[in-house]
Parts: structure tokens; C-alpha cells; sequence
């Protein structure tokens, strides 16, 4: 008789009931409301041991990829897959088994988040592709102007003293979307992404996320400069937006990194982890690097029945070392 059981909820109402158990240990990105607002279809599934305590927890929604419906990483949701609270190993093998059954035909699984001990075992055994990537993660406790690069100590102490000028403008009381989302139409075209507005006016209108940091930046005149926007869950600061303008000015273009700055010390002042959420491209993790971030290991874990997936992410992949 198996030490674990099953429960695969289909209600909200449900779904809210075990989370409040248990959300102390979740990330942000592992909540009914957040996944709501960024995909559908949500299901959880929870495994239970025989003292009906939660030991494991997997929440879904489907969205669409390449043609296909299914089980991907939702848009804005940088850490997606199942939580299970059990550090020993034989125990997690089990309790990811009693997780995943459920989800046997489905046509497409697609993970991301980090792995305790970097054990793959569990994935591997069950015909899961993983893929090693990075997040930089800045520790709360000890971030310090004085400990950053030296270029961009100086970039900062001179932002800092435009402020104190009246040169520069800094807002960290009150949100403004309006603002965020013109200066991240203007970064997505510089750097050439989606900007996926859509999704993001969802989360900030559906999610239910209440604690977060988000800071706006302008010039003496009004003009937009640089703005930041940080979900915060109980160990971690997440620099999910991070914004700005193109302008002529050799310090005030610098203006995103008082940005991140601010939010860096913010995240010291509520002893959390700031996660940059991503940074696998040379040129970000080394902006990232610089700002006191540490390199740490992610993983994306696939499994998919679908051939012209298969085919199209095998194609992409040769693109890509052809172009290197």
C-alpha cells in the first residue's frame, strides 16, 4: 500500500483551501491567482501521506505554444512545476511518481524552477529532456552599494546625487502601470521581445498579488526615465519588470540601475533574496553579475508526446549553433 495519495482539484475554492496550508512555502508563481491570470484551465494536484499532511504540490494551467494546447511555462512566470516538501530523496522520487500519474496523457509537460540538491533523478526516470539555465540571485542580507563594480558603484552614487539635486525624481510609493507599460513597449522594441502587454495588464488586474516593490523614475520635467516591478512571496524578491527609455543623456540613460538599485535595497530591508529572474544571455548576466547577483542553477524539464514539437525544437536548436 502506498505511503502517498492523490487529490486532483478542479475548483478555485478548493484549490485556495490547500494553499492556505501551505503558501508560507510557495513561490508567488505557484499561486491559484497568479496562474489564473497568466493561463487556463487551472488544476492542482496534491499528494497527501497518511496523516493527510501535504506533501507534495503541483498546479497547472494550459496555454499555447507552437500550435499546441497544453501544459507549458505560462507567460511572467519565471518558476513553474511541482513543490514538494520532503528533503529525502527516495521520499521525493515517490511523491513526484504520485504527482505526475495523473498527467500520464497529457500530450505536453514544461517545467522550470530550481531543483534541491540539483537531483534530476526523479524527471530522468520518467523520460523527461532537462535543459541546465541560470537565474542570478542577490542575497538580502548583504547587499551593499560599496560592494558593487566599481563602474556601476560610481553610476549609482551619481544617480543618487541627482536625486538629492532635484534633477531626478524618484516614486516608490505609488504604482503606476500607465507608466511601467510605455517604458516596457520602449525596452521590448529596443531589444526586440514581445512585450506581451496583455498578460501583464492581466496579472496586475487579476493576480490578487498584493506584495510587491515597484518604483518610477523621471526627470526634473516629468519625462519617463525607468521603472521596476518586484513580486515579493516569503523568501524572495523577483525582478520580474525591469524598464526604460532611450534618451541623450549620458547619466540619465544609467537610470534603470538606480532603479534596480532602489529595489535591491528594498529587498535588504525585508531580509529577502532578490532573484533577477533569468539572465542566460552574456551581456545581462554580466549587468546582473555586476549589481551583486550570483549565478544559480535552474532547470527546464520537458516532456512531450507531440512529433512536430519534437521537430520544431530540434530545428530551433540547430538554428541556434549554427548562428553561434
Amino acid at each position: 500500500m502506498s505511503r502517498y495519495y492523490v487529490r486532483v482539484l478542479l475548483s478555485i475554492d478548493d484549490i485556495l483551501a490547500v494553499e492556505k496550508e501551505i503558501v508560507t512555502q510557495l513561490p508567488i508563481f505557484q499561486t491559484a491567482h497568479w496562474l489564473n491570470s497568466v493561463g487556463r484551465n487551472l488544476v492542482a494536484i496534491v499528494c497527501y501521506d497518511k496523516q493527510h499532511q501535504v506533501k507534495g504540490y503541483l498546479p497547472l494551467v494550459k496555454t499555447k505554444k507552437f500550435g499546441l494546447f497544453g501544459y507549458h511555462i505560462p507567460p511572467y512566470t519565471p518558476y513553474y512545476g511541482p513543490t514538494i516538501f520532503d528533503e529525502n530523496g527516495k521520499s521525493r522520487l515517490l511523491i513526484f511518481e504520485q504527482l505526475i500519474r495523473p498527467l500520464k496523457d497529457e500530450p505536453h509537460l514544461d517545467f522550470k524552477l530550481p531543483l534541491p540538491n540539483n537531483d534530476l533523478v526523479p524527471y530522468l526516470a520518467h523520460g523527461f529532456s532537462i535543459e541546465a539555465l541560470q537565474t542570478h540571485v542577490a542575497d538580502g542580507m548583504s547587499y551593499d552599494v560599496e560592494k558593487l563594480n566599481p563602474d556601476k558603484k560610481r553610476d549609482v552614487k551619481r544617480l543618487l546625487k541627482a536625486v538629492d539635486d532635484g534633477n531626478l525624481v524618484v516614486n516608490e510609493n505609488n504604482f503606476d502601470l500607465n507608466s511601467l507599460l510605455t517604458l516596457w513597449e520602449i525596452t521590448s522594441k529596443r531589444a526586440s521581445f514581445k512585450s506581451g502587454i496583455d498578460h501583464l495588464r492581466r496579472i496586475f488586474f487579476s493576480s490578487g498579488v498584493t506584495s510587491y516593490y515597484s518604483n518610477l523614475i523621471q526627470d526634473k520635467h516629468g519625462a519617463l526615465l525607468a521603472s521596476t516591478y518586484c513580486p515579493f512571496d516569503n523568501n524572495k524578491m523577483y525582478h520580474l519588470i525591469g524598464a526604460s527609455a532611450q534618451v541623450d543623456d549620458s547619466l540619465f540613460k544609467r537610470a534603470n540601475i538606480l532603479s534596480l538599485h532602489l529595489a535591491l535595497q528594498e529587498a535588504t530591508k525585508k531580509a529577502l533574496s532578490f532573484d533577477y529572474e533569468g539572465s542566460n544571455i552574456s551581456g545581462i548576466a554580466q549587468f546582473y553579475r555586476m549589481m551583486s547577483g550570483e549565478p544559480k542553477l535552474v532547470f527546464r524539464i520537458q516532456r512531450t508526446r507531440s512529433v512536430y514539437y519534437n521537430v520544431l525544437r530540434f530545428y530551433k536548436r540547430i538554428q541556434f549553433e549554427k548562428n553561434d
